[in-house]
């Protein structure tokens, strides 16, 4: 199903109807493929909610240079791929933490809505949930619709906000988002802060394309370990214990 001008929405049918995904807010799989007579694995966040029976759905942007992005856009009804997992990348507890901070760019929004959804669906969970979703232009903004309906229903639980690098002149006047890159000044203004060295009332999350990574926070190690934090949010007085790269 197409989403908007690079990225579609694809279904992917388990073998058996009755199956059901046993993934765990937040889980990502592992797609791999043959393309051109090489193996190829990528991991990739679902954007269905756990337990989700027969099937499932995987919010995918084509990358010019992506083996696997593009090898999934030029699939057709009837195609197959390998899908291995879940492998849960962050063990969400319900009110382990007061506030919880989302940085996404661009297809790092897979895992947020996972996180999103999972307090949201949750009465007993009082987490306070902020986003912020940076991308190059408004029409890249992936589930804005779902993401603003979410927000106007919870709007005390929920405050979601974005930023466009660019915007056409006919956009500006009805555009309500912030424009540029994510500085610190922007952080401080739509997140919270931490309050104290190691403030365990405070979680942020950060998912995105490398440079966002760098910029943000600092990536991961090669050997996908949480590595050092740096970035933006190093500057403003977080630590380690309270950020989470995905």
């Amino acid at each position: 199903k197409k989403y908007n001008h690079n990225t579609n929405v694809f279904t992917f049918a388990f073998d058996d109807p009755k199956a059901k995904f046993n993934g765990k807010t937040a889980s990502c799989v592992m797609l791999r493929t043959d393309v051109n007579g090489k193996d190829v694995v990528r991991p990739y966040t679902p954007i269905s909610r756990p337990n989700t029976i027969g099937q499932l759905e995987f919010l995918i942007k084509e990358y010019p240079q992506g083996v696997m992005s593009k090898h999934v856009h030029a699939m057709k009804k009837g195609d197959r791929i390998e899908i291995k997992g879940p492998m849960q990348k962050y063990p969400y507890e319900a009110n382990k933490f007061e506030k919880l901070a989302l940085i996404a760019g661009g297809t790092g929004i897979s895992p947020m809505i996972q996180v999103i959804e999972e307090v949201i669906s949750n009465p007993d969970d009082k987490t306070k949930v902020t986003l912020l979703f940076a991308n190059t232009t408004i029409s890249d903004i992936l589930l804005k619709e779902d993401l603003d309906k979410l927000a106007a229903k919870h709007p005390d639980r929920l405050k979601v906000y974005y930023t466009v690098d660019k915007i056409e002149d006919k956009e500006t006047k009805s555009w309500k988002g912030d424009f540029g890159y994510v500085t610190p000044d922007m952080l401080k203004k739509v997140l919270p802060m931490p309050s104290k060295k190691d403030d365990e009332s405070l979680l942020v999350m950060v998912c995105g394309p490398p440079g966002f990574m760098k910029l943000i926070s600092g990536d991961k190690t090669k050997d996908y370990k949480q590595g050092d934090l740096s970035g933006l949010l190093k500057g403003l007085g977080f630590t380690e214990k309270n950020v989470f790269k995905f």
